[in-house]
């Protein structure tokens, strides 16, 4: 593993230099190899490397997307949650690198990311909510026994799939009106996240999202001036969210 993440280093500071042709070469060899359906270890590593070459390679990967998407989406379905954080990362990368390209699958990786970002197949949130439980003492002590949180790796892939979510909202300003009906009540809702690490990428999702609205309706001051006093249609949309 120590040798696959140095091999994996090493080609991301080397993609900068290539010509198009090699890079071209380098990306159609890693999608191939992933198309042979290897083991789960192999695919976490060509799917790290995929997302290291797109984030140092910039835009050249655009051209691959229309095939490498649906390679990546297929093995977020796959058991394995460390494979599915490094299937998030790699759309970020996608989403921060090539905007442009990935508006046809925009649709395809929000619904992953709002499915994924709630995945917590270990935690019973309306426990919570309720006093108390008809439980035997001595299962719930096995059950102890048996999982701890240490073993939990759910709450990577919900914060890889919310730093997607961020880097949509950061590079698709043209999209911040849909956001207002289809990410910020999902974010919303994540405010009760358990993991700190996942509620502070929450946090920051949503701030994301209120920097570029606040950007969006800088123009506001140029309607009034026309004589326009017409509220920004974002802003009604997120005193309506927040109950302003």
């Amino acid at each position: 593993m120590a040798v696959r993440k140095r091999s994996i280093l090493a080609l991301g500071h080397l993609v900068p230099c290539c010509s198009p042709a090699l890079f071209s070469q380098l990306t159609t060899h890693l999608m191939t190899e992933l198309a042979k359906a290897p083991p789960t270890s192999m695919s976490r590593t060509y799917i790290q490397c995929l997302a290291t070459v797109s984030r140092q390679g910039g835009h050249r990967v655009g051209e691959h997307l229309e095939k490498l998407i649906p390679m990546v989406v297929k093995l977020t379905s796959v058991e394995d949650d460390e494979l599915r954080e490094y299937c998030f990362q790699a759309f970020e990368a996608f989403m921060r690198r090539c905007p442009k390209e990935m508006s046809p699958h925009i649709s395809t990786v929000t619904e992953l990311c709002l499915k994924f970002m709630t995945y917590d197949p270990n935690y019973n949130y309306h426990d919570e909510e309720e006093d108390s439980m008809d439980v035997d003492e001595d299962f719930g002590e096995e059950s102890d026994e048996e999982y701890s949180d240490d073993d939990d790796m759910s709450w990577k892939v919900r914060r890889s799939s919310v730093k997607c979510l961020e880097a949509l909202v950061h590079t698709r300003r043209d999209l911040l009106l849909s956001f207002y009906s289809s990410l910020c009540p999902a974010l919303l809702a994540r405010f009760k996240e358990r993991d700190e690490n996942v509620r502070a990428d929450v946090f920051s999702a949503f701030s994301t999202l209120l920097k570029q609205t606040r950007a969006s309706s800088s123009q506001v001051g140029l309607m009034e001036q026309r004589g326009s006093r017409e509220e920004e249609p974002t802003v009604a949309l997120l005193k309506k969210q927040v109950n302003m």
